[in-house]
Protein backbone atom coordinates (compact mmCIF):
# COMPACT_ATOMS: atom_id res chain seq x y z
CA UNK A 1 0.00 0.00 0.00
CA UNK A 2 3.11 2.40 0.53
CA UNK A 3 3.05 2.96 -3.40
CA UNK A 4 -1.00 3.75 -3.59
CA UNK A 5 -0.02 6.27 -0.63
CA UNK A 6 1.82 8.31 -2.86
CA UNK A 7 -0.49 8.64 -5.28
CA UNK A 8 -3.30 9.54 -2.96
CA UNK A 9 -1.43 11.90 -0.95
CA UNK A 10 -0.66 13.52 -4.42
CA UNK A 11 -4.39 13.42 -5.41
CA UNK A 12 -5.48 15.01 -1.69
CA UNK A 13 -3.20 18.00 -2.52
CA UNK A 14 -5.51 18.68 -5.57
CA UNK A 15 -8.91 17.96 -4.12
CA UNK A 16 -10.49 16.69 -0.65
CA UNK A 17 -13.09 14.55 -2.45
CA UNK A 18 -11.36 10.93 -2.63
CA UNK A 19 -12.89 8.01 -3.50
CA UNK A 20 -11.46 4.88 -3.66
CA UNK A 21 -13.03 1.79 -4.82
CA UNK A 22 -11.78 -1.88 -3.96
CA UNK A 23 -11.85 -5.06 -5.80
CA UNK A 24 -12.01 -7.56 -2.85
CA UNK A 25 -12.30 -11.38 -3.01
CA UNK A 26 -15.97 -12.52 -3.42
CA UNK A 27 -15.45 -15.06 -0.44
CA UNK A 28 -14.42 -11.45 1.65
CA UNK A 29 -16.89 -11.13 4.72
CA UNK A 30 -19.09 -8.19 4.45
CA UNK A 31 -17.99 -5.51 6.50
CA UNK A 32 -20.79 -2.74 7.31
CA UNK A 33 -20.40 0.53 5.74
CA UNK A 34 -19.73 2.53 9.19
CA UNK A 35 -17.05 0.56 10.11
CA UNK A 36 -15.61 0.51 6.64
CA UNK A 37 -15.50 4.02 6.19
CA UNK A 38 -13.73 4.53 9.79
CA UNK A 39 -11.36 2.15 8.94
CA UNK A 40 -10.40 3.83 5.81
CA UNK A 41 -10.44 7.25 7.46
CA UNK A 42 -7.86 5.57 9.99
CA UNK A 43 -5.69 3.53 7.20
CA UNK A 44 -5.06 6.90 5.28
CA UNK A 45 -5.04 9.42 7.46
CA UNK A 46 -7.63 11.38 5.42
CA UNK A 47 -11.49 11.45 4.54
CA UNK A 48 -12.14 9.21 1.75
CA UNK A 49 -15.29 7.82 0.36
CA UNK A 50 -15.13 3.90 -0.47
CA UNK A 51 -17.19 1.33 -2.42
CA UNK A 52 -16.20 -2.53 -2.31
CA UNK A 53 -16.49 -4.05 -5.73
CA UNK A 54 -16.65 -8.66 -5.88
CA UNK A 55 -14.30 -10.03 -7.80
CA UNK A 56 -15.91 -12.40 -10.46
CA UNK A 57 -15.59 -16.23 -10.45
CA UNK A 58 -12.55 -17.98 -11.35
CA UNK A 59 -12.28 -20.71 -14.33
CA UNK A 60 -10.77 -23.79 -12.75
CA UNK A 61 -9.62 -26.95 -14.62
CA UNK A 62 -6.95 -27.41 -17.34
CA UNK A 63 -8.52 -25.15 -19.66
CA UNK A 64 -9.26 -22.58 -17.57
CA UNK A 65 -6.00 -22.67 -16.07
CA UNK A 66 -4.27 -22.98 -19.05
CA UNK A 67 -5.71 -22.44 -22.47
CA UNK A 68 -8.51 -19.94 -21.56
CA UNK A 69 -6.45 -15.92 -22.35
CA UNK A 70 -4.07 -17.44 -25.43
CA UNK A 71 -6.09 -14.77 -27.41
CA UNK A 72 -7.78 -12.46 -24.71
CA UNK A 73 -5.94 -11.24 -21.53
CA UNK A 74 -9.44 -10.72 -19.41
CA UNK A 75 -9.79 -14.36 -19.70
CA UNK A 76 -6.19 -15.76 -18.18
CA UNK A 77 -7.06 -16.65 -14.84
CA UNK A 78 -4.94 -14.22 -12.81
CA UNK A 79 -7.58 -11.22 -14.70
CA UNK A 80 -10.63 -13.12 -15.27
CA UNK A 81 -12.00 -11.77 -12.11
CA UNK A 82 -11.91 -8.34 -12.51
CA UNK A 83 -12.94 -8.72 -16.52
CA UNK A 84 -16.06 -10.14 -15.70
CA UNK A 85 -19.40 -8.80 -16.66
CA UNK A 86 -20.34 -8.55 -12.81
CA UNK A 87 -17.46 -6.44 -11.26
CA UNK A 88 -17.26 -4.27 -14.87
CA UNK A 89 -20.93 -3.70 -14.50
CA UNK A 90 -20.59 -2.51 -10.84
CA UNK A 91 -17.52 0.10 -11.99
CA UNK A 92 -19.60 1.28 -14.78
CA UNK A 93 -22.63 1.76 -12.27
CA UNK A 94 -19.82 3.17 -9.63
CA UNK A 95 -18.54 5.75 -12.52
CA UNK A 96 -22.09 6.71 -13.61
CA UNK A 97 -22.97 7.91 -9.84
CA UNK A 98 -19.68 9.80 -8.96
CA UNK A 99 -18.62 11.22 -12.28
CA UNK A 100 -15.29 11.58 -11.25
CA UNK A 101 -12.92 14.61 -13.30
CA UNK A 102 -10.31 12.09 -12.07
CA UNK A 103 -9.61 8.53 -12.25
CA UNK A 104 -6.48 6.92 -11.21
CA UNK A 105 -6.65 3.15 -12.38
CA UNK A 106 -3.90 0.79 -10.24
CA UNK A 107 -2.25 -1.94 -11.95
CA UNK A 108 -3.62 -3.21 -15.33
CA UNK A 109 -6.74 -5.40 -14.07
CA UNK A 110 -8.47 -1.79 -13.10
CA UNK A 111 -8.36 -0.64 -16.13
CA UNK A 112 -9.38 -3.97 -18.04
CA UNK A 113 -11.99 -3.45 -15.83
CA UNK A 114 -12.86 0.24 -16.85
CA UNK A 115 -12.40 -0.30 -20.36
CA UNK A 116 -14.91 -2.83 -20.85
CA UNK A 117 -17.03 -1.00 -18.66
CA UNK A 118 -17.73 1.34 -21.27
CA UNK A 119 -17.14 4.41 -19.46
CA UNK A 120 -14.67 6.86 -20.59
CA UNK A 121 -12.93 8.88 -17.60
CA UNK A 122 -12.50 12.74 -18.11
CA UNK A 123 -8.65 12.22 -16.87
CA UNK A 124 -7.77 8.53 -16.70
CA UNK A 125 -4.52 7.90 -15.30
CA UNK A 126 -2.92 4.27 -15.08
CA UNK A 127 -0.79 3.13 -12.58
CA UNK A 128 0.62 -0.16 -14.37
CA UNK A 129 3.43 -0.28 -11.45
CA UNK A 130 4.92 -3.71 -12.46
CA UNK A 131 4.95 -4.74 -16.32
CA UNK A 132 2.58 -7.55 -16.29
CA UNK A 133 4.10 -9.52 -18.98
CA UNK A 134 7.51 -9.10 -18.30
CA UNK A 135 6.48 -10.76 -14.89
CA UNK A 136 4.57 -13.69 -16.71
CA UNK A 137 7.85 -14.44 -18.99
CA UNK A 138 10.17 -14.36 -15.39
CA UNK A 139 7.83 -16.86 -14.07
CA UNK A 140 7.52 -18.85 -17.51
CA UNK A 141 11.50 -18.98 -18.10
CA UNK A 142 12.67 -19.48 -14.38
CA UNK A 143 13.27 -22.87 -12.51
CA UNK A 144 11.53 -25.32 -11.76
CA UNK A 145 10.47 -26.32 -15.62
CA UNK A 146 6.95 -27.82 -15.84
CA UNK A 147 5.48 -28.64 -18.82
CA UNK A 148 2.28 -26.05 -18.11
CA UNK A 149 4.59 -23.13 -18.14
CA UNK A 150 5.07 -23.83 -21.95
CA UNK A 151 1.62 -22.96 -22.24
CA UNK A 152 1.71 -19.85 -19.84
CA UNK A 153 4.39 -18.28 -21.92
CA UNK A 154 1.92 -18.08 -25.09
CA UNK A 155 -0.21 -16.19 -22.90
CA UNK A 156 2.52 -13.04 -22.88
CA UNK A 157 1.76 -11.69 -26.30
CA UNK A 158 -2.04 -11.27 -25.02
CA UNK A 159 -0.81 -9.56 -21.76
CA UNK A 160 1.28 -7.27 -23.99
CA UNK A 161 -1.32 -6.09 -26.13
CA UNK A 162 -3.80 -5.42 -23.19
CA UNK A 163 -1.29 -3.49 -21.81
CA UNK A 164 -0.70 -1.28 -24.67
CA UNK A 165 -4.33 -0.95 -25.13
CA UNK A 166 -4.51 0.29 -21.81
CA UNK A 167 -1.69 2.34 -22.24
CA UNK A 168 -3.35 4.33 -24.71
CA UNK A 169 -6.93 4.48 -23.07
CA UNK A 170 -4.96 6.04 -20.46
CA UNK A 171 -4.09 9.72 -20.52
CA UNK A 172 -0.54 8.79 -19.08
CA UNK A 173 0.86 5.57 -17.36
CA UNK A 174 3.02 5.54 -14.42
CA UNK A 175 5.46 2.41 -14.27
CA UNK A 176 8.03 1.75 -11.21
CA UNK A 177 11.77 2.01 -12.86
CA UNK A 178 13.54 3.96 -14.77
CA UNK A 179 14.37 0.63 -17.10
CA UNK A 180 10.27 0.11 -17.79
CA UNK A 181 9.84 3.42 -18.85
CA UNK A 182 12.24 3.21 -21.97
CA UNK A 183 11.29 -0.07 -22.56
CA UNK A 184 7.55 0.90 -22.73
CA UNK A 185 7.81 4.40 -24.07
CA UNK A 186 10.04 2.52 -27.07
CA UNK A 187 7.66 -0.54 -27.57
CA UNK A 188 4.20 -0.20 -26.56
CA UNK A 189 2.97 3.59 -26.48
CA UNK A 190 5.77 6.06 -26.79
CA UNK A 191 5.69 9.30 -24.90
CA UNK A 192 2.81 8.44 -22.26
CA UNK A 193 4.95 6.83 -19.71
CA UNK A 194 6.55 8.10 -16.74
CA UNK A 195 8.41 6.56 -14.08
CA UNK A 196 7.08 6.87 -10.29
CA UNK A 197 9.91 4.79 -8.11
CA UNK A 198 8.26 2.99 -5.12
CA UNK A 199 9.60 5.19 -2.29
CA UNK A 200 9.03 5.25 1.44
CA UNK A 201 8.85 8.72 3.60
CA UNK A 202 12.01 9.36 5.64
CA UNK A 203 11.99 10.37 9.14
CA UNK A 204 12.73 14.28 9.65
CA UNK A 205 15.15 12.71 11.89
CA UNK A 206 17.25 9.40 11.33
CA UNK A 207 17.51 7.04 13.63
CA UNK A 208 20.57 5.82 15.20
CA UNK A 209 22.67 2.77 14.46
CA UNK A 210 21.76 0.25 16.60
CA UNK A 211 24.41 -1.62 18.59
CA UNK A 212 23.14 -5.55 16.77
CA UNK A 213 25.67 -5.75 13.91
CA UNK A 214 23.30 -7.13 11.46
CA UNK A 215 22.10 -6.55 7.92
CA UNK A 216 18.96 -7.25 6.77
CA UNK A 217 17.45 -8.22 3.00
CA UNK A 218 14.25 -8.26 2.19
CA UNK A 219 12.93 -9.39 -1.09
CA UNK A 220 10.16 -11.88 -2.80
CA UNK A 221 12.57 -14.76 -3.74
CA UNK A 222 10.69 -15.72 -6.80
CA UNK A 223 12.19 -12.61 -8.62
CA UNK A 224 15.94 -14.44 -9.42
CA UNK A 225 17.51 -10.73 -9.20
CA UNK A 226 17.06 -11.37 -5.53
CA UNK A 227 17.85 -14.73 -5.49
CA UNK A 228 21.25 -13.95 -6.72
CA UNK A 229 21.78 -10.96 -4.56
CA UNK A 230 21.39 -13.20 -1.82
CA UNK A 231 24.13 -15.57 -3.19
CA UNK A 232 26.08 -12.64 -3.81
CA UNK A 233 25.85 -11.42 -0.01
CA UNK A 234 26.58 -15.18 1.88
CA UNK A 235 29.12 -16.48 -0.45
CA UNK A 236 31.28 -13.45 -1.26
CA UNK A 237 30.72 -10.04 0.86
CA UNK A 238 29.48 -11.18 4.56
CA UNK A 239 32.46 -13.73 4.96
CA UNK A 240 34.70 -10.04 4.21
CA UNK A 241 32.51 -8.42 6.69
CA UNK A 242 32.49 -11.13 9.34
CA UNK A 243 36.56 -10.93 9.44
CA UNK A 244 36.11 -7.60 10.88
CA UNK A 245 33.53 -7.98 12.74
CA UNK A 246 33.14 -11.88 13.96
CA UNK A 247 29.59 -11.47 14.87
CA UNK A 248 28.04 -9.71 12.16
CA UNK A 249 25.01 -11.97 10.72
CA UNK A 250 22.53 -11.56 7.89
CA UNK A 251 18.81 -11.71 8.09
CA UNK A 252 16.80 -12.29 4.94
CA UNK A 253 13.36 -12.70 4.61
CA UNK A 254 10.47 -12.38 1.57
CA UNK A 255 8.37 -15.37 -0.01
CA UNK A 256 10.43 -18.58 -1.11
CA UNK A 257 12.91 -17.38 1.53
CA UNK A 258 12.69 -20.48 3.45
CA UNK A 259 13.21 -22.35 0.31
CA UNK A 260 16.78 -21.15 -0.44
CA UNK A 261 20.28 -23.33 -0.81
CA UNK A 262 21.89 -23.55 2.30
CA UNK A 263 24.98 -21.41 2.44
CA UNK A 264 28.38 -21.90 2.79
CA UNK A 265 28.52 -18.86 5.57
CA UNK A 266 27.12 -20.22 8.66
CA UNK A 267 26.20 -16.56 9.65
CA UNK A 268 22.82 -16.19 7.54
CA UNK A 269 19.21 -17.13 8.28
CA UNK A 270 16.29 -16.81 6.50
CA UNK A 271 12.66 -16.68 7.03
CA UNK A 272 9.33 -16.50 4.96
CA UNK A 273 8.01 -13.60 6.48
CA UNK A 274 9.81 -10.41 8.88
CA UNK A 275 6.95 -10.71 11.22
CA UNK A 276 7.86 -13.57 12.60
CA UNK A 277 11.90 -12.35 13.67
CA UNK A 278 11.47 -9.42 16.00
CA UNK A 279 15.66 -8.53 15.13
CA UNK A 280 14.54 -7.10 11.45
CA UNK A 281 13.71 -4.09 13.66
CA UNK A 282 16.99 -3.70 15.02
CA UNK A 283 19.01 -4.39 11.55
CA UNK A 284 21.83 -2.06 11.10
CA UNK A 285 21.45 -1.82 7.34
CA UNK A 286 18.69 -3.24 4.36
CA UNK A 287 20.73 -4.24 1.03
CA UNK A 288 17.38 -4.39 -0.82
CA UNK A 289 13.86 -3.91 -0.49
CA UNK A 290 10.96 -5.14 -2.49
CA UNK A 291 7.24 -4.15 -1.59
CA UNK A 292 4.04 -5.14 -3.95
CA UNK A 293 0.21 -4.52 -3.56
CA UNK A 294 -2.74 -6.69 -4.32
CA UNK A 295 -5.00 -3.87 -4.00
CA UNK A 296 -7.04 -2.75 -7.49
CA UNK A 297 -9.00 0.37 -6.45
CA UNK A 298 -9.96 1.98 -9.60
Amino acid sequence: MHRLRLFIDALASLTPDIHIAHVAPASAAEVPAAELARRQVAFWGREVGVSVIRRGPTAGGFRGHYLDGLADAGRQRSFRPFADPGPVGEVAALLASLRPDVVLAHRLPAVMALRRSGSTPRRLFFDLDDVEHMVQWRQATTRPFRPGKTLELLKVPATLAEERRAARFARLTFVCSEEDEGYLGRWVVQGRVTCVPNVLPMPDRPPGVTAEPTLGFIGAMHHPPNVEAVERLTRRILPLVRREVAEARLLVAGTGSEKLRASTCPAWRCWASCRRWPAFTRARGWPARRWSTAAAPV
